[in-house]
């Protein structure tokens, strides 16, 4: 069924345990292969983008009762929207992002489906999250793993170290993406360095040769598929290239395997998926 121009979807009925809930410590949070979610406030052109803690809390802001959420909706006209201080939590664990209302006024949605006080569900790429009357759609940038299956019980997912120092050049106009697969990589045991433009990778090759390169093929100013032509002129051996994109079919896949990349991988990001790929890089230089 449709409503106001969006598909309702069913929420998942498959609730998370309220014994999964809780904070990481400071020390633990440090090995996290994070989310990145992004929150499209719906009928504007707003995009709330967010890393992913195991549990964050989303409402709206007061510095006088000291309630300072982790998501705050504050300005997005959320205290008009029936939007609570302490509306509801969002929870990453088990490879899952589920969304547990805390008991608020005006109540919280998926796909138009009024949550259960107090159980989690959870929120897949694409649904609409209403909070109060405010509506989210939910997009996921960067996942932990590509697989839906969970381990119950399993608090966080951390690489293995499969680099030994490679250098590797990550090209992609998303400081949040870029910083996740930087921290990802350098738990992997290689040495990233991020560019955010196609014009700054091409001068960071200017004097510079990578190990490995992970290169957005969709760029603003150069293409990912440029900037490999690029590389390809300025090494005698072929240097071994990921690219990523959110068309997972089509066009760029087809031209980046065509120009001789070694992998493609889609958006969502899965961040085993792209270290998978990178061990193969590694074994097949070793």
């Amino acid at each position: 069924m449709k409503k106001d121009g969006h598909t309702r979807k069913l929420v998942d009925p498959e609730q998370m345990p309220l014994h999964q809930t809780g904070a990481l410590s400071p020390q633990a949070e440090e090995k996290v292969m994070p989310w990145v979610i992004e929150f499209r406030v719906v009928g504007t052109p707003h995009i709330i983008k967010q890393n992913v803690k195991e549990q964050m809390l989303i409402g709206r802001a007061d510095n006088v009762n000291n309630v300072i959420p982790e998501i705050d909706l504050t300005s997005y006209d959320a205290y008009a929207k029936g939007v609570s201080r302490q509306h509801a939590i969002l929870q990453a664990r088990d490879n899952r992002v589920t969304l547990q209302d805390l008991g608020s006024s005006n109540g919280t949605y998926i796909n138009g489906h009024m949550l259960q006080q107090g159980k989690a569900f959870r929120v897949r790429e694409g649904d609409i999250v209403t909070i109060g009357k405010l509506e989210l759609q939910a997009h996921f940038v960067v996942k932990p793993k590509m697989s839906e299956k969970t381990t119950v019980g399993v608090n966080y997912l951390s690489p293995e170290i499969i680099g030994n120092g490679q250098s590797v050049l990550i090209v992609d106009e998303d400081p949040y993406l870029g910083k996740v697969l930087a921290a990802t990589l350098k738990q992997a045991g290689f040495a990233p360095t991020v560019v955010e433009k196609g014009v700054n990778a091409i001068s960071y090759l200017d004097e510079n040769i990578p190990d490995i390169m992970i290169v957005e093929l969709d760029l603003p100013d150069i293409s990912g598929i440029d900037i490999y032509r690029y590389l390809k002129k300025q090494t005698e051996q072929p240097i071994p290239t990921i690219g990523i994109s959110a068309a997972t079919a089509g066009y760029f896949m087809g031209q980046a395997l065509e120009e001789g990349m070694e992998f493609f991988i889609g958006k969502p990001l899965a961040l085993d998926e792209l270290t998978n790929a990178l061990g193969k890089i590694v074994k097949g230089k070793a």
